[in-house]
């Protein structure tokens, strides 16, 4: 916080009677809850944009003991090959 916006509030804190003091404490609670609020709400839509982005992008390459496998190199259609038969059966 700038000095001197700091000093000017402190100034004007010091002429108000105690009685309303708690009114200003009350008023700081309440920013700073909506202030977090808003940081809570932004991080979260930040988090949904990500995993809209990583849906979006192309299918996730295997990984692990699986990395090597040509015929898993798209995870999806492997897998969408593997439950064909699943749904094929009627």
């Amino acid at each position: 916080m700038n000095a001197r916006i700091e000093q000017t509030i402190l100034e004007k804190l010091r002429q108000l009677p105690p009685e309303r003091l708690a009114e200003v404490e009350d008023f700081v609670d309440f920013l700073r809850s909506r202030e977090s609020e808003r940081v809570r709400t932004k991080t979260a839509q930040e988090l949904s944009q990500e995993k809209a982005q990583v849906s979006e992008e192309q299918p996730l390459p295997a990984f692990g003991v699986w990395a090597k496998r040509e015929d898993m190199a798209d995870v999806q259609a492997y897998l969408r090959r593997l439950r064909a038969s699943r749904y094929s059966r009627e």
